[in-house]
């Protein structure tokens, strides 16, 4: 009984710790996506006020 209890704790770390990693990547990817949005914007406004100046 112990052992089964034992695997099936090993395996739900194991599962917890792929989809941790998945949500992870998962997040630098948005983070680094939102970063160059970011970047995108502000070149823009600085663009904008070069032009009026």
């Amino acid at each position: 009984m112990n052992e089964k209890i034992n695997l099936l704790r090993k395996s739900l770390e194991n599962l917890i710790s792929k989809r941790d990693s998945l949500i992870n990547d998962e997040v630098i990817k948005l983070s680094q996506k939102l970063d160059k949005y970011i970047a995108k914007y502000y070149l823009d406004e600085i663009d904008k006020i070069n032009v009026k100046l």
